[in-house]
């Protein structure tokens, strides 16, 4: 019996395991019955539907290979499976004999012929930047499976024998300086000749679609004006010219002359493909900025209806708004993808590249008393000589100074990650960095490190008030209820805590935004929204919903509200409103 009507299964690599819609999507029930729960082997990186019933399926997991065949009531181990690694792949082609194809991190390929009674190596991607690079396509011809592509990282390969030997099909288009990420193709119905291939790249680098012909003989540049980084090709088994493209925090683009001319397939604001940021204008309270995927989108009306706005960057990992003036506001992009600081006077219609280049900026922090003072925490990471530290801007962030205003001795170890202005010290600044939390001086010259955070906890978010402080580090959140002299932490294991925010309505309630991307999911690792109603002394998760809900990234409190904001890590136009009785 072949798939049937309103049945959907998805798997989740965030602890949730599998999950099944019996009614086209509008209820779901986990099925991970042999799949532990909240285990590693509940990160599920690959799903593969047997061509012939759809009770049988296949899950590739961090222990291996897992089957039903019974729909997901019933998981079985195939403990034959050779590989080592998360299964990141799952392909399964022809239905006699059966062939299924594993791909583990790295680029190793497994082949079975009966069901995954026995296994064998067929190929092992070279890889260019070391162990441990995502398994990224893995993908056979429409009617006429023995044609596959699989490509790791930057690399690809290919078999016309059905998986029997591989040979390297890289396009030599894709060579340059910029690094490819990963690489991902797509066949069209009918002819194992016609490929189009995508490639997702970092540093600037365009993000190439090409499409070939002839089998790789030669390729045509099929990139649109505006090249996004591509993660899934997808070529329709009917028309071998409507392509469909998964990108990077762009939504789908659709292409119905093959790949010679592409619109966007969706409207409004779409999911991300990685963390965001949103910004409240201090001047108004129902202005708000926030970053969805490739775009901008601006409220004036408190999240009624919004405005899209184009951005020069792939995206955003910091915003940042003039204390009085709505429409000016400050961008930086997501650490490792672009640098630097762009700055727009006219709410998000243009931008400027302004300043800080070669620097990933952490965090950015208008001074609300002189607006003319910005602070940005700089990483030096595409300098020949690293410059870490806090950069000053005097001109409302029209420039930064060449130098950093922290100690000269921050510049090769120490990397800024939150700032916050100290509560009760004028011009002193409180800095979170990934070994500790400093405190500046009135002058901002001298930085005392506080010791009673020990190690290097990794802080990634900091707020502070006359009484309490807080940040949030990798496992932890620090807590001090008497203006930073003692502190106290609370752990939660494997989870970043990358937002925090202090109630300014109720003494002693810090929020906190957890969530687990990167991370390798312990047993207890759970991600979510935390709340502390004693000052830090305890802490308790309120959010429970399935995926990306638990996923929190950033959270700010609402000024002159009981409320808060909540922006989720995985659908970076997710904007949340928490309120508490």
């Amino acid at each position: 019996m072949g798939p049937e009507l309103n049945v959907i299964t998805l798997v989740d690599a965030y602890g949730h395991g599998v999950l099944r819609s019996d009614d086209g999507g509008a209820t779901w029930q986990e099925r991970n019955n042999g799949l532990a729960m909240q285990n590693p082997d509940r990160i599920i990186k690959a799903l593969a539907v047997d061509p012939v019933t759809s009770q049988t399926m296949y899950v590739g997991t961090l222990a291996g290979v897992a089957r039903t065949t019974n729909g997901g009531l019933n998981w079985n181990y195939l403990t034959a499976f050779p590989g080592t690694g998360a299964v990141q792949k799952l392909l399964v082609t022809n239905t006699n004999p059966k062939r299924l194809f594993a791909m583990v991190a790295g680029g190793e390929i497994f082949r079975s012929v009966d069901d995954g009674v026995s296994w064998t190596l067929v190929a092992d991607i070279p890889q260019t930047n070391g162990p441990g690079e995502e398994s990224w396509e893995l993908t056979a011809a429409p009617g006429n499976p023995d044609h596959m592509l699989a490509s790791c990282a930057d690399r690809m390969v290919r078999s016309t024998d059905g998986g029997l030997t591989w040979q390297a099909f890289n396009p030599t288009e894709f060579n340059g300086t910029h690094a490819t990420i990963g690489i991902t193709a797509g066949f069209a119905p009918n002819d194992p000749l016609t490929i189009y291939v995508g490639a997702f790249r970092v540093f600037g680098g365009v993000n190439l679609r090409l499409k070939t012909i002839n089998g790789g003989t030669s390729f045509t540049d099929i990139t649109p004006p505006r090249a996004t980084r591509v993660f899934r090709i997808r070529v329709s088994p009917h028309d071998a010219n409507r392509v469909l493209l998964a990108t990077a925090g762009d939504g789908l683009e659709l292409s119905t002359n093959g790949g010679a001319t592409w619109t966007q397939h969706v409207t409004g604001p779409r999911v991300g493909t990685a963390p965001g940021d949103f910004a409240l204008a201090p001047s108004n309270a129902n202005r708000i900025y926030l970053r969805g995927g490739m775009d901008l989108h601006r409220t004036d009306n408190g999240g009624t209806s919004w405005t899209t706005l184009a951005m020069p960057t792939a995206f955003t990992f910091q915003l940042a708004v003039h204390p009085t003036n709505q429409d000016t506001l400050l961008e930086a992009p997501v650490f490792l993808i672009e640098n630097g600081v762009n700055r727009s006077t006219n709410g998000g219609a243009s931008w400027t590249h302004v300043d800080l280049n070669g620097h990933s900026v952490m965090c950015l922090l208008w001074d609300p008393l002189n607006p003319n003072n910005v602070f940005a925490c700089g990483f030096g990471y595409g300098l020949t000589t690293p410059r870490h530290g806090v950069y000053a801007s005097t001109n409302g962030g029209a420039s930064f100074g060449v130098n950093p205003i922290t100690p000269v001795s921050w510049e090769a170890t120490v990397v800024p990650s939150a700032l916050a202005f100290h509560p009760t010290v004028a011009g002193a600044l409180v800095v979170a960095t990934v070994g500790g939390l400093f405190v500046s001086d009135a002058t901002r010259t001298t930085y005392n490190f506080v010791s009673a955070i020990p190690g290097n906890p990794n802080l990634q978010s900091l707020a502070v008030s006359p009484t309490t402080w807080v940040a949030g580090g990798e496992n932890v959140i620090w807590s001090s209820p008497d203006n930073g002299v003692t502190w106290r932490s609370v752990n939660i294991p494997d989870v970043n805590v990358q937002g925090v925010a202090l109630d300014p309505n109720v003494p002693g309630r810090i929020l906190a935004a957890v969530n687990a991307i990167d991370r390798d999911f312990s047993s207890e690792s759970v991600p979510g929204l935390y709340v502390s109603h004693d000052a830090g002394l305890t802490f308790v998760r309120v959010s429970g919903s399935l995926v990306p809900a638990d996923q929190a990234w950033r959270i700010k409190p609402i000024p002159g509200q009981a409320a808060f904001l909540m922006e989720m890590y995985a659908s970076s136009g997710d904007l949340m409103r928490v309120t508490f009785p």
